[in-house]
C-alpha cells in the first residue's frame, strides 16, 4: 500500500469523516489520543485501507499533525508525523514527539539502538537554518527504515516510521458470552488503589465485586449487548455502564468503557480472567425474590411498612416520580428509589446518599421478607395502596 505526501499536506475536506460509531475506532488511535494527547479529525477510507488524521497544539509541542495508515485488513502500516520548522524549538518538539510516538507503535522500541535524536537532529537543523536538506533514513534493526523528509515551501519537517504493533482484537458478543460466565475479571491496580478489584460473574446474568482480601463492595447484572458491549447494571443505579472488550495477548485483556456513545480513553482498565470466583464474592440472587416489573408494581404509588430487624417502625411513601418520603428510625427521611433489573428495590437517602437496596420474598400472609445481596434479613414490609398516612 502506498501513501502520498499529498494526504498530509492539504487541508481536511469532506472526503474525511469521524468514525461514526464508537467501535469503529482502531485501539491504537484511542491510545494515541488517551496517552498523547491529540484528536482525531477524521478519517478516509478506501478499498486498499484507511488513514486516520490526528493533531495536537500545545505550548510544549507547537502545532502537530499526524497520520496513520491501515491496509486493507486493518494493519496499521505507517505513522507520518509532520510539524513546521523554523527555529530550534520546533526541532526540539517533534522528536520529542517522535520518541514517545515511536514507544506505541513499535513496542520494543526500547531494544533498538536507534537514538533519535542523534539521527534527526543535524538534517533538522541544516533545514531550519537553510530551509535545505536531503532525506535521512531512520535505521530501525529488524525492521523496515523510516524516513525524515522535507518540504521547504511549506517549512515542513515529516517523519515516516513503519509501524510494528499488533492491533489487538475487540471481542465480539459470542466471544465476550464466551469468557465472561463463571468466571473473575481481576482488573489491574490504579494508583492509590490498596490492591486489584475483583469482578465475578454467575452464569445466570449477576456479579458481585471488590477490592481483593476485602470482600463483596458492589453488587449488580451483567449483560452482552449483540454488538460485543459488555454492560453492567450496578447497585442502586439503574443505569447500565458499558465497555469495549479488546484481547491484547493470549492472557490478557483491556476494558475500554463507553461515555456519550463514545470510547473512554481516559479510563482503560487492563485485566486477566480466571474461571470460578476465587475470592468468595457474593453476587445478588435469590429465587423467591419479586422480578423487577413486579417490584415496580408493588412499590409504585405505594406505602411501605416495614418492621425492621431492630424493632423499629418505618413507613415510607413511594411516590410514582421515584422519591420517597416518610419515617425511618422515627426521623423524618426523604429520598429517591429505584428498581434494579435483577428485582431489587433501592433506596438512597436523600442527605447522606447512603443506599439500601432489597429483594423482596413473598410470605404467604401478603407480606414481603426484605433481604440484602448476602441473603441478610432487613425486615418484613406490608405495602399499603396510595399514601393513607398522608407522608
Amino acid at each position: 500500500m502506498r501513501f502520498k505526501l499529498c494526504f498530509l499536506l492539504i487541508p481536511i475536506l469532506l472526503l474525511w469523516s469521524l468514525p461514526a460509531l464508537a467501535q469503529d475506532r482502531p485501539l491504537l488511535i484511542l491510545r494515541i489520543q488517551a496517552e498523547h494527547g491529540f484528536t482525531l479529525d477524521g478519517r478516509k477510507a478506501g478499498l486498499s485501507g484507511a488513514i486516520y488524521a490526528l493533531s495536537r497544539k500545545s505550548a510544549l509541542y507547537g502545532a502537530q499533525s499526524l497520520q496513520i495508515a491501515y491496509d486493507a485488513r486493518n494493519r496499521p502500516v505507517l505513522m507520518r508525523l509532520a510539524q513546521t520548522m523554523t527555529q530550534d524549538r520546533d526541532r526540539d518538539a517533534l522528536i520529542d514527539a517522535a520518541r514517545h510516538l515511536a514507544t506505541v507503535i513499535q513496542p520494543d522500541w526500547g531494544q533498538v539502538d536507534t537514538d533519535l535524536a542523534t539521527v534527526m537532529t543535524p538534517p533538522l537543523t541544516e533545514f531550519i537554518q537553510s530551509q535545505k536538506a536531503s532525506p535521512t533514513p531512520i535505521p530501525i534493526p529488524q525492521g523496515k527504515s523510516g524516513n525524515l523528509s522535507f518540504v521547504p515551501d511549506q517549512k515542513l519537517a515529516v517523519l515516516d516510521l513503519p509501524i510494528q504493533a499488533v492491533e489487538e482484537t475487540r471481542l465480539g458478543e459470542a466471544a465476550v458470552k464466551r469468557m465472561i460466565s463463571d468466571t473473575s475479571f481481576i482488573f489491574t491496580p490504579k494508583v492509590g488503589d490498596d490492591g486489584p478489584y475483583i469482578r465475578y460473574h454467575t452464569p445466570n446474568g449477576r456479579f458481585a465485586g471488590g477490592l481483593q482480601d476485602e470482600g463483596t463492595a458492589d453488587t449488580g447484572s451483567w449483560m452482552v449487548q449483540a454488538d460485543g458491549q459488555y454492560c453492567i447494571e450496578q447497585a442502586p443505579s439503574p443505569v447500565s455502564q458499558c465497555a469495549v472488550l479488546y484481547q491484547t495477548t493470549p492472557d490478557q485483556y483491556l476494558s475500554v468503557p463507553i461515555l456519550d456513545q463514545d470510547l473512554d480513553g481516559q479510563n482503560m482498565r487492563p485485566f486477566t480472567m480466571v474461571f470460578g470466583n476465587p475470592a468468595a464474592l457474593v453476587a445478588p440472587q435469590r429465587s423467591d425474590a419479586t422480578q423487577a416489573a413486579v417490584t415496580r408494581m408493588i412499590l409504585r404509588g405505594n406505602t411501605e411498612e416495614r418492621r425492621t430487624p431492630g424493632g423499629t417502625l418505618d413507613k415510607l411513601y413511594l411516590d410514582p416520580t421515584g422519591t420517597y418520603r416518610g419515617v425511618q428510625d422515627g426521623e423524618a427521611t426523604q429520598g429517591t428509589w429505584t428498581v434494579l433489573s435483577d428485582g431489587r428495590r433501592c433506596l438512597i437517602d436523600g442527605d447522606t446518599q447512603e443506599a439500601e437496596c432489597a429483594f423482596l420474598s413473598e410470605t404467604d400472609g401478603g407480606t414481603y421478607r426484605l433481604y440484602d445481596a448476602e441473603k441478610r434479613s432487613l425486615g418484613e414490609a406490608l405495602y399499603r395502596n396510595g399514601n393513607p398516612s398522608g407522608l
